[in-house]
């Protein structure tokens, strides 16, 4: 079970709930497809990210997901849905709606998790402690984000285009993991998440996510 909850907890959307312009794919029907890597460059798989509705001033989204290994082939028989509902400032929920899609796709899904920040935000901001409460079928974990930083903006260039972007460090402990992973995250308002580098619990650069294309 712990190691059940381990995998699970990997999971991401890479997004932001909160009011006014948030930090996130807002559009409903637009749609990001990205590409993850790891340390050598080598691409492990890709997914895509569709809005399905944004509700309640920003405060709720509904997403569809779906995956592909490294040769762009689906490894779901269909996509499933996840729905994430910004509590407070400590606080996110996360429902994702197939047990088995989550289990599948886990060799694919980006690292990190749902991260929630304020829709206006500078270089040295700094956030409270978050806690991501997920929910996939019978199955309940939690992930606890801290250190949150606002440690620049910089112009970067992915697959996607060219974006001035914020850039965002945390680091991220999950459930019955003494170590956290480190994150580094590139972030624009509408788009949400641009790249996303990620460190595993003994500091070595395993993983990166960045944005193929957005339509």
């Amino acid at each position: 079970m712990k190691n059940l909850l381990t995998i699970l907890s990997t999971f991401v959307l890479s997004a932001s709930i909160a009011s006014a312009a948030p930090f996130y794919v807002a559009q409903k029907g637009l749609t990001g497809k990205f590409v993850n890597t790891d340390a050598d460059g080598k691409v492990i798989g890709y997914y895509t990210q569709s809005a399905n509705s944004v509700s309640n001033g920003g405060m709720e989204l509904s997403t569809t997901l779906e995956f592909m290994d490294e040769n762009g082939k689906s490894v779901l028989s269909e996509p499933f849905t996840m729905t994430v509902k910004y509590v407070d400032e400590s606080r996110t929920d996360a429902s994702i709606s197939s047990l088995k899609g989550a289990m599948k796709s886990s060799p694919y899904m980006p690292k990190g998790n749902v991260i929630a920040f304020p829709s206006e935000i500078k270089v040295g901001d700094t956030f409270p402690d978050h806690k991501v409460n997920i929910k996939i079928g019978v199955i309940k974990t939690n992930n606890r984000i801290t250190e949150r930083k606002v440690t620049g903006k910089e112009t970067i260039t992915v697959p996607a285009g060219t974006f001035e972007c914020y850039v965002v460090e945390e680091k991220e402990y999950y459930q019955g993991g003494p170590k956290p992973f480190s994150l580094k995250t590139w972030i624009t308002k509408e788009e949400g998440v641009i790249r996303q580098d990620c460190w595993n619990s003994d500091g070595k650069f395993y993983k990166k996510m960045e944005l193929i294309s957005i339509k």
